[in-house]
């Protein structure tokens, strides 16, 4: 049976993603606990993130799981000499397919360095072989595709790299979402975030400290607010704090949501509508001609469809 086609953002258009890949195991099974693991993964998909046009808003690895909050640049033509250059990088040593591409190839090179899905098949597929030759293991590492959603605008992508960094709260395994050593909180709390998109792009402000301000009041303020029963929270002490005075924008997921790992576009309605236009006249997406409501208020996705194309 061919797999349903991909939902994401056509060619031209910059796109922003949630991203969430689930190991194949046994319940109870937490590989990516491992320090030196988890350690490899953040430098897999950081490096990757800058070998393509691509920026990481934020990240979070749990034991059996990881999330990935990511905007791509629109897809632009790139010149042959910049294009030679990611190609040194993507093949630093003697393996050198690039000497013997040809225009064609040099064209879909192009193509890949803005595509999500090529750049979560370098991720996975370098960690897999990693992980399986560090512990002589066989077999299939990831359970499956990875999901993705996009956020249909700007005030939904800012909240979304808060959803991963507090999973670890929500687990119970911290208090404090910056003491889980493998998330972008970590690296956010302790001024290691250069590799990260800048906290005044996601908050769409040119003065650094209240970006600062911002990110970390409204990340320990969401963490607050419990998202299901029995989930952990930031204790109030911990947020009382840190707060330093009003925080420009209020917590938006403060439940555990499924459109946030099974919608296909995430926003308000006519953030949704404005991707969907096109993708039905591309005949991309078939299932539904409207948004429908999500379970977020003021929130508007779409669902999977239950069939398509390969990609």
């Amino acid at each position: 049976m061919a797999r349903k086609a991909r939902i994401k953002a056509p060619l031209g258009q910059e796109g922003v993603y949630h991203l969430r890949v689930q190991i194949a195991g046994v319940e109870g099974d937490y590989p990516l606990l491992d320090k030196e693991d988890a350690t490899e993964l953040v430098l897999l998909m950081l490096r990757y993130a800058r070998l393509y046009y691509c920026d990481v808003a934020g990240f979070g690895l749990m034991g059996d799981h990881w999330h990935d909050v990511c905007r791509f640049e629109a897809f632009r033509p790139l010149s042959r000499e910049t294009l030679t250059e990611l190609a040194e990088r993507f093949y630093p040593g003697r393996y050198r397919p690039h000497d013997r591409w040809t225009d064609a190839d040099w064209e879909r090179f192009n193509r890949r360095v803005f595509d999500v899905s090529e750049y979560m098949r370098n991720v996975n597929s370098q960690f897999a072989r990693y992980y399986n030759r560090r512990h002589r293991r066989k077999g299939r590492f990831w359970a499956d595709r990875f999901k993705c959603s996009m956020a249909g605008d700007d005030g939904y992508f800012r909240h979304l790299p808060l959803y991963a960094e507090l999973n670890p709260v929500r687990a119970h395994l911290v208090e404090r979402p910056e003491d889980w050593p493998f998330s972008s909180a970590r690296l956010r709390f302790t001024g290691q975030d250069q590799d990260l998109m800048p906290l005044t792009e996601l908050f769409a402000t040119p003065d650094y400290e209240t970006a600062v301000r911002t990110y970390r009041e409204l990340l320990l303020w969401t963490g607050t607010q419990p998202n299901k029963e029995g989930a952990g929270t930031v204790p109030e002490a911990v947020f009382r704090e840190e707060q330093e005075g009003r925080f420009l924008t209020p917590g938006l997921f403060l439940r555990r949501h499924r459109c946030l790992s099974d919608g296909l576009v995430i926003g308000t309605r006519e953030a949704v509508q404005e991707w969907l236009d096109p993708l039905i006249e591309q005949a991309v997406y078939q299932r539904r001609r409207h948004p429908i409501p999500a379970s977020i208020p003021g929130c508007y996705t779409l669902r999977e469809q239950r069939g398509g194309q390969p990609i």
